[in-house]
């Protein structure tokens, strides 16, 4: 008595004998399908002209800014342009590309770069002409940025010539500063004069004091002291009130002048350095270009010929299987609608 385990071993032998008995009868156009899928790869492999890689490198252009190094435009900014409009742009509008060719430009950006790869493949007749196309997806970008670039130095050279202004006027108010400087120096040189003058009068007067004291008294005599006194009295306190001059008021106002004057040159050293940090920016700028020239794969690119021998063997073989399991299914059809019409 069989049991459920060996019927369905039986099952499983005879379906796998009526496999090979398939495979078998129609071996014919299985063999001829894996031969004519050869043929096709090695006419493929053999015939159709190596691909070759040709590739650009895109450097963003920089410029310095407070002592740091910052891209014009940052790179997936650039990489979205480029794929969003300056690849399809070119290869719809340039001369170099025929209706009927079916050319690709791919755009990335390398890890830890910012330099953007331009690649396309095609075979060596068409270097030239690939190479011609990566260019002018080049200079698309590069003349974007250009634009940048005209805004951001137009922008500089405005802050230069207002800061120039400002150093200018900062020079004019130095200039007034320092003439009144001068002359409170000779104010100074005056008061020193005027106070030694006032002092050989005091001088003189008191000799003549001393001396009118020497004589005999009387009315003239008196009336003599009285005025020598005043004019004494006079000068002393004039001289007084010059000395208070030159040495608080004058005074004053010089360390007042010496405090303007040097924050004047620091303001001019302040601006100056601004200056020179922009002179610094617009001798930095540094413009997007292609760091070399296109090249060319040293080696073809795409699948071996080995390859594609193998996965055409591969693909023949098992689409002889099909066709053979197809021509057995048909025989079937044909078989059983011919006993039908015997019945």
């Amino acid at each position: 008595m069989n049991t459920p385990d060996n019927s369905r071993y039986q099952d499983d032998e005879i379906s796998l004998v009526d496999l090979w008995l398939t495979l078998s009868r129609h071996r014919k156009l299985i063999l001829g399908i894996v031969g004519f899928s050869l043929l096709v790869g090695l006419l493929w492999a053999f015939l159709k002209p190596p691909q070759y890689e040709y590739r650009v490198s895109i450097e963003i252009g920089n410029r310095w800014v407070k002592d740091e190094i910052h891209p014009i435009e940052e790179p997936d900014t650039a990489l979205a342009k480029l794929k969003e409009s300056y690849i399809p742009s070119t290869l719809r509008t340039s001369s170099r590309v025929e209706e009927d060719e079916d050319i690709e430009i791919e755009a990335q950006i390398p890890k830890k770069s910012e330099i953007i790869v331009l690649t396309a493949n095609g075979t060596e007749d068409e270097g030239g002409m690939l190479k011609g196309l990566l260019m002018e997806v080049v200079d698309k970008l590069r003349a974007d940025h250009q634009r940048i670039y005209s805004i951001l130095k137009k922008d500089i050279e405005l802050r230069q010539s207002n800061l120039e202004n400002d150093l200018s006027s900062l020079k004019d108010e130095a200039s007034l500063a320092e003439a009144d400087r001068e002359r409170l120096k000779e104010r100074r040189e005056l008061l020193k004069a005027e106070i030694s003058e006032l002092q050989r009068l005091i001088s003189s007067t008191e000799a003549q004091y001393k001396r009118a004291t020497a004589k005999p008294g009387g009315e003239a005599n008196a009336m003599t002291l009285l005025l020598l006194d005043s004019e004494a009295r006079t000068a002393r306190a004039r001289q007084s009130d010059l000395r208070d001059r030159m040495q608080i008021s004058i005074a004053g106002d010089e360390d007042r002048l010496v405090k303007k004057l040097a924050d004047n040159q620091r303001k001019q050293a302040e601006m100056k350095e601004r200056m020179a940090r922009l002179d610094l920016e617009l001798l930095n700028f540094r413009e997007t270009n292609a760091t070399d020239a296109p090249m060319r794969s040293i080696k073809p690119v795409g699948p071996r010929k080995a390859l594609v021998l193998v996965l055409a063997l591969f693909g023949g073989f098992f689409l002889g299987m099909f066709a053979a399991f197809f021509a057995e299914f048909l025989n079937k059809v044909k078989e059983q609608q011919q006993a039908a019409s015997n019945g």
